[in-house]
């Protein structure tokens, strides 16, 4: 017989999810860092969590606790059980490199991370906040290259109104009078902004995870348990139903403002969706907090589509929900797919510029099953 029973084992890793939450929230770093190792060490490691997901968490508490090398060694063991991010998340082993005083070694990181992916401007946006106030004009650099970047690539994360703010408080930092014929080019590409086409950023797909039997409660991947938190997922897109399933990744299709306009317009199956972006999005937030409250044990993503993708890829069938499904699921195979949800004080997904607290995070769950159709098994 198992020492403990599925039950008491979920209640434990709980306790210590909200013990490790309470201590971040009060600042207490070293003891958050202590709880996260006691879920990374618990017998039900295996299955109840997402080692990436808590490795993070712990290089988080460690680095806020000044434990440089510790929280370095946690964010190498994080991707490599397979956190994905962007920036790559190495920026931020960067941004404890300059913070532990260690300013070659981050140099030369951030370097490499550029030469990896010159068109990724989440990276220019860590790079600049991190050297702000520690070498002003290096932190200028990085704002200005970001921008560029930003304007030549379409922007698709939206950083270039923020990129542009940390560069007006450069210029002033460093002494210098701000670009005003860059700040009119920003200006003028904000004013006209449409969501690019979606851009693969990861070429390596994150390690499968490995589910086994579990000695200490009795899991059984043959025979999963109902609700399971933070578990291990695969590629997979499961179907919704009221009913628990193995855990895995769901991607919701979703179309960005400009995107949305235009494939609205092209195909009558979407003609009852709303018309507004901002209620559209709000409708498919109610979905994602409605297969959260039936199906916990899912990890979800948000999926941004392009019309002419769905076009090329499908043709005749491009303007159905199956196919939307599809081309959601292979966003996530690929890596591009957005975790949802994101932190409450975090931009919200939907691209409103505007915190998750303040955009779609209040809007309710949906009260009923969706109408549109979820991804397919």
């Amino acid at each position: 017989m198992s020492p403990i029973g599925l039950e008491e084992s979920q209640r434990q890793i709980d306790a210590l999810f909200d013990a490790a939450t309470a201590a971040m929230r009060e600042h207490r770093w070293g003891a958050a860092a202590d709880i996260y190792l006691q879920l990374l060490a618990h017998p039900c490691a295996h299955h109840r969590i997402v080692d990436h997901e808590v490795l993070d968490d712990l290089f988080q508490a460690q680095r806020a606790a000044g434990k440089h090398d510790e929280a370095i060694a946690s964010k190498r063991a994080a991707i490599a059980a397979g956190l994905r991010s962007s920036p790559d998340p190495e920026a931020d082993i960067a941004e404890t490199l300059i913070a532990a005083g260690r300013r070659d070694e981050a140099d030369a990181l951030y370097a490499e991370l550029r030469q990896r992916d010159p068109d990724d401007v989440w990276l220019y946006n860590s790079a600049g906040f991190a050297y702000a106030g520690i070498d002003d004009r290096v932190a200028l650099r990085w704002c200005l290259d970001g921008i560029e970047v930003a304007l030549a690539t379409g922007d698709p994360d939206q950083l270039v109104d923020q990129l542009l703010d940390l560069a007006r408080r450069e210029w002033s930092a460093v002494g210098e009078q701000a670009d005003g014929e860059l700040i009119a080019r920003v200006e003028a590409f904000i004013e006209s902004w449409v969501q690019p086409p979606y851009r693969p950023r990861w070429d390596r797909a994150a390690p499968e995870a490995v589910r086994r039997r579990c000695e200490h409660c009795g899991f059984d991947p043959a025979r999963p348990p109902g609700a399971v938190r933070r578990t291990p997922t695969s590629a997979a897109l499961p179907a919704a139903s009221t009913g628990r399933s193995r855990p895995q990744e769901i991607a919701l299709a979703w179309f960005p403002a400009g995107e949305w306009i235009l494939a609205r317009a092209r195909w009558d199956e979407l003609a009852d969706m709303p018309v507004d972006h901002v209620a559209y999005s709000h409708r498919i937030e109610a979905r994602l907090k409605w297969i959260t409250k039936h199906m916990p044990e899912h990890s979800l993503h948000v999926a941004a589509l392009s019309v002419d993708e769905l076009d090329r890829v499908a043709g005749e069938r491009a303007g159905t929900g199956e196919v939307r499904a599809e081309q959601a699921a292979q966003v996530l195979r690929l890596g591009g797919a957005r975790s949802w949800p994101p932190g409450r004080n975090d931009r919200c997904w939907c691209g409103s510029g505007r915190k998750y607290k303040q955009c779609c995070g209040p809007v309710p769950p949906a009260t009923d099953e969706p109408d549109e159709p979820d991804p397919p098994h």
